[in-house]
């Protein structure tokens, strides 16, 4: 629910970034400009790790 309206989202990255733009308007950041460069998980790329090591991060 926004500002009393209830939303659909198609997806959870499209819910999330309006989070983002709705929160920043809320804190006076009115003109402040979102941009998504990359999307997925942080990564390199790299070997695989076990969940401990994950559980360090």
């Amino acid at each position: 629910m926004v500002d009393g309206v209830l939303v659909k989202y198609n997806n959870v990255f499209d819910m999330m970034l309006d989070v983002i733009i709705s929160t920043m308007e809320k804190l006076g950041h009115r003109q402040t400009v979102v941009m998504v460069t990359k999307t997925g998980w942080p990564t390199g790329g790299g070997d695989l790790i076990s969940v401990k090591e994950y559980a360090k991060l």
